[in-house]
């Protein structure tokens, strides 16, 4: 699977016919997020997973734009210096930066539960938060 992509461009009233984007080798690339980083003059940041990749792959990887989406980055992929948890490789729709500039990106975890990747240093190191929201357990009926 390959991620498309197209642009409405400043001025114009059409749109550019789409694209590929990315398009990593046996990757299943999907789970795209698009994030606006006003913080940084707005850049964009899009983060995608690839669930498919063998245990041990990335948990996520992304690219950047300054200028609203007429070039991007290479491809990064995060580097953790510490332990991770248990996760899938795929981010969710929710990408925000803290009051103290830890940019943090929210991502599927095991079944029903999710995380929340961090970095303090605008992507250079990443860190597992340790959380997990819920669990596949069903709730206790009263």
């Amino acid at each position: 699977m390959a991620l498309m992509a197209t642009r409405l461009r400043f001025g114009s009233d059409q749109w550019d016919m789409p694209d590929p984007l990315v398009d990593i080798p046996d990757a299943n690339d999907h789970a795209p997020m698009l994030w606006t980083d006003w913080a940084d003059g707005g850049k964009l940041y899009f983060f995608w997973g690839s669930p498919q990749i063998a245990q041990g792959a990335f948990p996520f990887q992304w690219m950047t734009s300054n200028n609203s989406g007429a070039t991007w980055s290479e491809v990064h992929y995060p580097f953790f210096p510490g332990p991770i948890g248990p996760h899938s490789r795929q981010p969710i729709n929710t990408a925000v930066r803290g009051l103290d500039g830890t940019l943090y990106v929210a991502s599927d975890a095991i079944g029903a539960s999710s995380l929340l990747w961090a970095t303090k240093d605008n992507g250079r190191t990443w860190y597992d938060t340790g959380g997990r929201s819920a669990d596949d357990t069903p709730p206790t009926v009263c």
